[in-house]
């Protein structure tokens, strides 16, 4: 069995006063998405929103992404 590489996500998030650009790695999805869900809500905190300037994942589509970012911060 094939060691896989790590699962990442490497975006910029752009709001209407900055561009906050982030790349996390991790072992597995959970980790992962846990260090995403830290970096967007320090965004969400200060600006309340955010659009996806540049996205790449090998485990995620920015679709999806973009998804799970909608429902979890705008309730």
């Amino acid at each position: 069995m094939n060691k896989c590489s790590m699962a990442y996500i490497k975006a910029t998030l752009s709001t209407s006063h900055d561009e906050q650009q982030f790349h996390i790695n991790a072992d597995d999805m959970k980790e992962l998405m846990d260090g995403v869900y830290d970096v967007v809500s320090k965004i969400f905190s200060r600006i309340g929103k955010f659009n996806i300037t540049t996205f790449e994942s090998n485990v995620i589509s920015e679709d999806h992404f973009y998804a799970l970012m909608m429902m979890r911060f705008n309730k």
